[in-house]
Parts: structure tokens; C-alpha cells; sequence
């Protein structure tokens, strides 16, 4: 495999030609996953609506729990890199802040992509070479 190819996720093989993708190209490209690209345009129509309003600034950033608002002045700058990606964002966790009106689907899909990143974690390990494994300290999946 020497070109990015999308990979079927329903295909037999998909779990590995995920891992050779990962391990050849350093990246990989799954359709038909099982995240709901529905629930996900939902999700952002709810956050542009929600970055619209003042209630925006209800949810700062809170450098303890590390949940809440980003605004476009606290931006964030890629590694090494002095220009800030200029873009307001919010950082949610389960047990963090959350308007309620948009933990809902946030929660659902939380929950859809934690599954499916195990799911691709438990992938990687079957799939690594025994010298890269032997060095997992900690069952991926669990991560």
C-alpha cells in the first residue's frame, strides 16, 4: 500500500488494512464508520448557534477542569508557531461544564466516538509488529 486509499469499514480485512495504512503512510481513511454524520451536523448547527450568543462567555475556559469556551483571543497556535488558529471552540468532557440544551447529542456522540476509538485502539495492538507491542505498556483499547 503505497497510496491513501479509503478503507470500507465493512470489509473483512478492514482491521488490518487500517493498521498497514497507519504503519506505511501514517495515516489512514475509513468509510462507512459507524459515527453518525447526522448526529454530527447536528452538533454543529447547535454550536453555531450557541457560539452566536453571549452565553458563550458563561463557559470560559477553566484552566482546572480544562472544559469550557474558547474564544478567538485565547485561540490556540500550532506547535512552534507564533499566529493563532483563529477560531472560537469549546473543550467538552462528560463530568465538565456543558449548556445544558447541547450535552445531549454532545454526550451521544461522546460516547459513539469513545467506542469507536477502542474499537481502532484494539486494532492497532492485534495488529502491531511483537517488537512496537512489547512495548505497550498498557492495553490500548483502555486508553
Amino acid at each position: 500500500m503505497n497510496t491513501l486509499e479509503p478503507i470500507d469499514f465493512r470489509d473483512a480485512e478492514c482491521n488490518q488494512k487500517f493498521v498497514a495504512s497507519l504503519r506505511e503512510i501514517g495515516f489512514a481513511v475509513l468509510e462507512n464508520h459507524p459515527l453518525d454524520m447526522d448526529l454530527v451536523n447536528r452538533i454543529y448547527a447547535e454550536w453555531r448557534t450557541f457560539f452566536a450568543t453571549d452565553e458563550k462567555y458563561q463557559f470560559d475556559y477553566d484552566k482546572e477542569t480544562q472544559d469550557g469556551y474558547f474564544s478567538f483571543q485565547n485561540a490556540e497556535s500550532a506547535k512552534g508557531m507564533e499566529a493563532q488558529d483563529c477560531k472560537e471552540y469549546y473543550h467538552y468532557y462528560p463530568q465538565g461544564r456543558c449548556p445544558s440544551e447541547l450535552r445531549p447529542a454532545l454526550q451521544e456522540y461522546y460516547e459513539a466516538a469513545h467506542k469507536f476509538a477502542a474499537t481502532l485502539l484494539n486494532w492497532v495492538e492485534t495488529f502491531s509488529p511483537a517488537d512496537v507491542a512489547a512495548l505497550y505498556n498498557e492495553p490500548l483499547p483502555g486508553m
